[in-house]
């Protein structure tokens, strides 16, 4: 099984794929025991972290001379 699969048998409430080669964030959050995709970011944008009040990733930071 993939990681996506195990981690939404686990629970885990918020999964993010990130491609670096294409600098693109998908965000999927579980809803009712299956991931549901939230949102797509690219590289310029800053992400609110669903499971953290108040904490954010600035893609830029992470993207910065990739």
């Amino acid at each position: 099984l993939t990681r996506f699969n195990l981690y939404q048998r686990a629970g885990v409430r918020e999964y993010w794929i990130v491609d670096p080669s294409t600098r693109i964030v998908s965000v999927y959050v579980l809803n009712n025991g299956a991931y549901h995709m939230q949102s797509v970011y690219s590289s310029d944008a800053i992400i609110p972290v669903g499971i953290l009040d108040s904490c954010k990733v600035d893609l830029s930071s992470v993207f910065q001379g990739t």
